[in-house]
């Protein structure tokens, strides 16, 4: 019986490598990032603004102003 277990654990791991190694060599890096990108991407949250675009708007504000930030 524990030899039974033993195998059908390696033939589940061998498939999820097998998917991985898959996943991971086909299509471009481009679509892979893209899809990596998309949990940070999917609120639209209307009129309010982001932390990330609030730091992005203040920095190139900054970077037309002659600011130097070192930090």
């Amino acid at each position: 019986m524990t030899l039974f277990i033993f195998v059908g654990d390696m033939l589940v791991m061998a498939f999820m490598v097998g998917v991985a190694i898959w996943f991971g060599t086909s299509g471009t890096s481009e679509s892979a990032l893209a899809a990596a990108r998309i949990p940070l991407e999917d609120e639209d949250r209307g009129d309010a603004v982001s932390v990330s675009s609030a730091r992005s708007a203040a920095a190139s504000a900054s970077q037309t102003r002659g600011d130097r930030h070192d930090g």
